[in-house]
């Protein structure tokens, strides 16, 4: 072997890996997707179906959507009640709780309104 000298830290040259060669061939493992990424893929999926004997293709999240209406119109109350609580949930704007900005919070609003105002009016 030489001079080489096998000891702690220092492995026999035969075991070592060869150059070019990595310590993990396989790789790291595939992380797997959230439910998130799964329910987004899924609803972005597209799907074909036959209407007045077109065949159309639309994602599944509008065929959820379309298929929702059909039963709400049909008379399916618990189909009503979610369209009406989408409906009214898109429609309004969102609130805002007062009570989550504080004190120091507000100031800063307000001196940033007030600039943005003064800005608008000088221009």
């Amino acid at each position: 072997m030489g001079d080489y000298e096998v000891g702690y830290r220092k492995p026999p040259k035969a075991s070592q890996f060869k150059k070019g060669q990595s310590g993990n061939p396989n790789g790291r493992a595939a992380r797997l997707p959230s439910v998130a990424v799964m329910l987004r893929k899924e609803l972005n999926r597209r799907v074909t179906f036959v209407e007045n004997g077109r065949t159309k293709t639309i994602t599944m999240e509008a065929a959820y959507l379309r298929q929702l209406a059909t039963k709400a119109v049909k008379g399916d109350s618990k189909a009503i009640q979610i369209i009406l609580g989408l409906r009214s949930t898109l429609e309004q704007p969102a609130e805002v709780d007062d009570d989550v900005l504080g004190r120091d919070d507000q100031r800063v609003l307000d001196t940033m309104m007030k600039r943005v105002r003064e800005a608008e009016n000088a221009s």
